[in-house]
């Protein structure tokens, strides 16, 4: 004699949990709009303030998108072809230069901080990107674009993190 585990209902409901969770993903909206951002042709240029109020309400140094943890302040933005570079001073005062290397859109200069993918299909993938995205909107300010996704998948499970976060820093 067979003895059934599940129903036929049961099935249909299991099915349908499984259906679901596969189809759902969360993630997160895009915080700027194109409409105001300025063509920037191949040049961002300019001095800009070093520390500006997030969406959220706290306080964000520019420093923090170019990796510079041993600096104090940025002095200017240049670009060149498909190159961004960043003059800034560090804590006790010495000059120096970084360059970074990403790609022009339409209206933003896009770079990675961070881009890894470790592919293991179907059993394993991680990712972890950090994406910066700078334009001028139409007051001459920087508007910096953070995306940051850090997430995984074992067999169907799936968990991570991201976020996507605006800030603007006014010209000097």
């Amino acid at each position: 004699m067979k003895t059934k585990i599940f129903s036929k209902n049961h099935r249909c409901i299991v099915t349908l949990i499984c259906l679901t969770l596969l189809i759902t993903s969360c993630s997160s909206v895009d915080s700027f709009k194109r409409k105001e951002l300025v063509n920037i042709h191949k040049n961002i240029s300019g001095n800009f303030t070093n520390s500006t109020l997030s969406e959220n309400g706290r306080t964000t140094k520019i420093t923090k998108f170019f990796d510079l943890k041993d600096s104090d302040s940025i002095v200017q933005i240049q670009s060149k072809r498909n190159t961004i570079f960043v003059c800034f001073f560090d804590v006790l005062g010495g000059k120096h230069y970084k360059t970074f290397e990403g790609k022009f859109k339409r209206k933003f200069f896009q770079f990675y901080l961070d881009y890894d993918t470790n592919l293991y299909p179907p059993i394993f993938i991680t990712t972890h990107k950090n994406r910066v995205r700078l334009s001028i909107n139409q007051d001459s300010s920087l508007v910096v674009n953070n995306y940051y996704d850090n997430s995984g998948m074992l067999l169907i499970m799936g968990a991570g993190t991201s976020w996507n976060s605006k800030y603007i820093f006014n010209k000097r």
